[in-house]
């Protein structure tokens, strides 16, 4: 049984790593199937890292999602020869150096990004790159990898061994697959992308097994022999010599010219490739330097993506929508004849904004030039005018196609938005939810599917509404119990005494977030002195800028009869007392985010707290302007990435202490 292991282990690298059989597939099949006999005979004696285990085996435990060691962050693109000499310069800049630098360069493989964890040289751990920081577990489809080691044939293999790569399949095997699937009557996939990213999903690991998926590794971290190695070419030989397939053309340049001479020459082949490629990856090649370089959240600044242009496809424009985003934004969209650029099915693209629109001068009957940036979004890269009378030209409209409101242009940002915000159809769904979430009233048991239900049924048209439901109406939804229906009734009923802070965050005006709302409460006091201010007055509140009380204004001008029908079913507490601002505070000018489940006092409670305390900005997402994480219970990624960007992070019990102490020195503070 060890000999057999050991052989046909060997042969597999020799098929799949190297690319050079030495044995014919039927002799490779007769050997697997002697081993599978013996096997079976001798169960106590299976070893991990024996081929038949590949497929359906259970010595690991399946895990929805994994933590992963290392954040698994994404590569910035470039598509320009200035955007690399740029990449150059600032890299040159960042570290002080006048000299060449060492740039690894491989293929930019077209698949699914995989983190393979080793332990004592076996394989106990495979993860997709999910947000970066957890990913999902795909360890027993990833055993069934034709060419992935599960055990190092390496004597000199570190204790642990984490390694980053990509999951293919092969541009013939991809033929074969979609030609099994056509003559089967199955949906074939679009590309094999797609294919490899599906096949590592699915539950059957003997199906994953029949797709034929490829690994190329083209990262590693060695943790304890991380001095020996201080190059990524270096690591990519060590890599190989482990036994990972690495795709054969990489090289180590040290001139932009030459990147350039070997981007351009792996465009002409790439049609070539046994495998899919849309571009480059030029790393900086010493390690200490990609440390010293460093990275921001989501990329890191010591390698770029250098991604090739799309083919340009002309197809005839048909129409131009004008969609209506959540906060009123209006999107021009055109709409073309379908054309299929590399296996996907393209019939519109977006025009952006009224700028871009008007700069193309579109009519319809004029034909237009499709590509996919990044090979991904479908894009018009210009438009080629035809001189048909017939053809109808297309004008931005000066009212929203939703709800008649005025649209109002914002030149700086380049946007038009609808100012009709709760009266226009397009935004209701989106309005409404906030409406009922965390970030407004947070009314229980109302989230997405409900209210879309709601509004189906006609039970619902604007927000006033969700306070003359009953338990009748909500019964009346599919999928809703009694006690579901008689816990959401409650809930409503509980809202309906709201602060008047609260009552303008939620009514989900752009740019009015829980801070804006409480300086805009504070200053009016009360409800009826916001419906009957003017812009100026808008203008007055310090720290409010012209964007916001602009919204402001007009969200009141636009829905008074809505603001009033409110005012009958809450009881809006009004601002009594403006609040102070006192001089030692631990939260002054602090952009904050909230983490986990707290005990002692509600979210809601707790963001009140440090917004009351003079906090800068409350956000849901760590960045480079975040100066301190509060966590509760269970904890995600924000903690693993605020301890990642040195950001100082404030436990619960310290937390309340604080909070405790300053509610004392500032009476007036809305706890």
């Amino acid at each position: 049984m060890q000999n057999l292991q050991k052989k046909l282990n060997y042969y597999s690298y020799k098929y799949y790593t190297l690319q050079n059989p030495i044995i014919s597939d039927q002799k490779f099949d007769y050997l697997m199937l002697v081993l599978r006999k013996l096997e079976k005979k001798n169960n106590d004696f299976i070893q991990s890292d024996s081929p038949t285990q590949k497929v359906g085996s259970n010595l690991l435990p399946f895990l929805k999602s994994i933590s992963h060691i290392t954040p698994m962050l994404s590569i910035k693109n470039i598509f320009e020869l200035k955007d690399l000499l740029n990449f150059e310069r600032k890299i040159k800049h960042k570290l002080a150096l006048k000299k060449n630098i060492n740039f690894c360069c491989e293929l930019k493989l077209d698949g699914l990004a995989v983190s393979l964890l080793y332990k004592k040289g076996i394989l106990i751990q495979a993860t997709t790159r999910g947000n970066g920081i957890n990913g999902e577990n795909v360890t027993k489809n990833a055993r069934t990898i034709c060419n992935l080691p599960l055990k190092l044939n390496n004597t000199n293999v570190p204790p642990k061994l984490e390694v980053r790569g990509e999951v293919v399949i092969l541009k013939k095997d991809f033929a074969i697959l979609n030609n099994n699937l056509s003559i089967q009557g199955k949906k074939t996939f679009s590309n094999a992308r797609n294919a490899a990213s599906g096949s590592l999903r699915i539950k059957k690991t003997s199906k994953t097994n029949k797709r034929k998926l490829m690994f190329f590794a083209y990262y590693c971290n060695l943790f304890n022999l991380e001095n020996k190695y201080n190059s990524q070419f270096q690591r990519l030989k060590k890599l190989q010599n482990l036994g990972f397939s690495i795709n054969e053309n990489y090289i180590l340049l040290n001139k932009i010219n030459k990147i350039y001479k070997f981007y351009n020459a792996i465009s002409s082949k790439k049609n070539n490739l046994n495998v899919e490629i849309d571009g480059i990856v030029i790393k900086v090649d010493n390690i200490k330097y990609q440390k010293k370089l460093g990275n921001t959240i989501t990329y890191p600044h010591w390698a770029i993506a250098f991604k090739f242009y799309s083919k340009k496809y002309i197809t005839k424009i048909t129409s131009v929508s004008f969609q209506v985003g959540r906060t009123g934004t209006i999107t021009p969209v055109a709409h073309f004849n379908p054309v299929n650029i590399d296996g996907a099915i393209i019939t519109k693209a977006s025009l952006y904004n009224k700028n871009n629109m008007l700069k193309f001068n579109i009519s319809t009957g004029d034909f237009a030039e499709i590509k996919r940036a990044g090979e991904v979004i479908p894009k018009i890269t210009n438009i080629i005018h035809q001189s048909m009378k017939l053809n109808k030209k297309i004008h931005f409209p000066k009212i929203c196609p939703s709800c008649s409101s005025d649209i109002i242009d914002n030149k700086s940002k380049k946007i038009s938005k609808c100012t009709g915000t709760l009266i226009c159809s397009s935004q209701k769904q989106k309005t409404l939810e906030y409406f009922v979430s965390k970030f407004g009233l947070n009314i229980f048991g109302l989230g997405p599917s409900i209210i879309k239900k709601l509004i189906q049924n006609h039970l619902i048209n604007d927000i006033s509404d969700f306070f003359y439901l009953t338990q009748d109406n909500l019964l009346k939804i599919s999928g809703i119990e009694k006690k579901y229906a008689k816990n959401v009734i409650y809930a409503i009923k509980k809202s309906k005494k709201v602060s008047l802070h609260t009552f303008l965050c939620s009514l989900g005006i752009p740019n009015i977030a829980r801070s804006s709302a409480l300086k805009i409460s504070s200053f009016f006091l009360s409800l009826k002195k916001i419906k009957n201010a003017s812009i100026q007055d808008f203008f007055q509140i310090k720290n409010i800028g012209k964007k916001t009380a602009k919204n402001m204004f007009y969200f009141f001008k636009n829905n008074k009869k809505l603001i009033s029908k409110l005012e009958k079913v809450l009881q809006i507490e009004n601002t009594l007392v403006k609040f102070k601002k006192f001089r030692i505070n631990f939260f002054k000018n602090k952009h904050i985010v909230f983490t986990g489940s707290f005990k002692t006092m509600k979210r809601q409670k707790a963001v009140k707290n440090v917004l009351s305390f003079g906090c800068k900005n409350i956000s849901n997402y760590i960045s480079k302007k975040t100066n301190l994480l509060i966590c509760g219970e269970n904890c995600g990624r924000k903690i693993k990435q605020a301890e990642l960007f040195k950001i100082k992070i404030l436990k619960e019990k310290k937390f309340v202490l604080i909070c405790k102490k300053y509610s004392k020195i500032n009476t007036t503070s809305i706890l």
